[in-house]
């Protein structure tokens, strides 16, 4: 996982990458960073490693970056180590953003797939109430059965105003659902 890289990034060079700590730091840290993500988050690698009993000095890379006067950019000037702990620094920050990144597509994905199902079954359930396969919606306490003949325009306004309460029957059964579909167009 990403949060692996992350961990493997931030543990000392001397230490073994399969030392039983460093295989409990880097599944801590991994699962540690699961819920942070989701809000642009890291939790430190400092405070995991306390939480599970590790000494932080032995387990943690130090980077060196002192820094000591505000610079006119917002940041700050410092003396920063060696090339490769910057290079180290900027592809654990590059991880933690890609971590957030996709944490937060998942859950966008997961978002739109559970509306999109809701559509889905909403058509499926208005397509069988349509076709008389499934009873009316419940919510309305009274219903009032209006038989239309062929057509009447009173049941059509009335289908307007209070639609929830009426249930037309017409003679000709093919124009319920075309009224229905009406209806519910105008719903939405």
């Amino acid at each position: 996982t990403v949060g692996a890289n992350e961990a493997l990034l931030c543990l000392r060079a001397d230490v073994p990458t399969f030392s039983a700590d460093a295989l409990h730091f880097i599944w801590s840290y991994s699962k540690s960073q699961i819920l942070p993500s989701f809000i642009w988050s890291t939790t430190p690698a400092d405070l995991i490693c306390q939480s599970i009993g590790i000494d932080a000095s032995h387990m943690l890379r130090t980077f060196d970056h002192t820094p000591h006067e505000e610079s006119m950019f917002g940041g700050t000037t410092g003396r920063i180590g060696s090339a490769a702990d910057a290079s180290r620094q900027l592809s654990l920050i590059s991880l933690q953003c890609l971590r957030s990144v996709l944490a937060q597509s998942i859950l966008l994905a997961n978002v739109l797939n559970a509306v999109n199902r809701v559509v889905k079954v909403n058509n499926v359930i208005e397509q069988r109430v349509l076709d008389g396969a499934e009873p009316f919606p419940s919510g309305v306490r009274e219903k009032i059965i209006r038989f239309c003949g062929v057509m009447s325009e009173v049941s059509v306004v009335t289908l307007r105003h209070s639609a929830d309460h009426l249930i037309p029957v017409f003679e000709n059964p093919d124009i319920g659902p075309f009224l229905a579909r009406c209806r519910a167009e105008e719903l939405r």
